[in-house]
């Protein structure tokens, strides 16, 4: 029997994070998959500078750079402490940009076999309003991706579930 998922591609998973509830439920399946695969994973989150208002005393902006750095690293860290809880290697890293954007260069940086994110499936206005960080990745990525819906179940693998 063939894998359907190529077993080198899982061995060096990028997740991207952003603080949802959907990017932290495509963590916990990254980590099913790589107790599964013996792989390895590494979790990012970007600080976004776009998210400051732009107006204001040059101070308040810096401040809410700061912040936003904050928030990304508190992602980071807590996503490095619940995967040494479950016995997976993994490193993390700050990004700063344009999420789809870095999240693609960085994937390419150190040679992510697949990129996995959350997504919240957005249709209509909604997703052309507020664009998506899950579809500017799947247009643009060279290595496949995986996106993991909220309503996604997420049950322990075993070896029959990837043949």
């Amino acid at each position: 029997m063939h894998h359907l998922l190529d077993g080198t591609m899982l061995k060096n998973l990028l997740v991207a994070l952003d603080g949802s509830a959907c990017a932290e439920h495509a963590f916990d399946l990254a980590l099913l998959l790589a107790k599964a695969e013996s792989s390895e994973i590494t979790a990012c989150s970007v600080a976004d500078p776009r998210q400051t208002y732009g107006v204001g005393a040059p101070t308040m902006i810096e401040n809410e750079l700061l912040q936003i750095d904050l928030y990304a690293r508190k992602i980071v860290d807590e996503a490095l402490a619940k995967a040494r809880e479950a016995g997976v290697s993994t490193t993390g890293a700050v990004l700063e940009g344009v999420p789809a954007l870095e999240i693609l260069r960085y994937a390419k940086e150190i040679g992510a076999g697949a990129i996995i994110l959350g997504t919240h499936r957005r249709s209509g206005l909604k997703r052309l309003f507020m664009g998506s960080v899950a579809e500017g990745v799947l247009r643009a990525s060279e290595i496949p991706v995986i996106t993991v819906r909220m309503e996604a179940t997420l049950a322990p693998l075993t070896a029959e579930a990837v043949l």
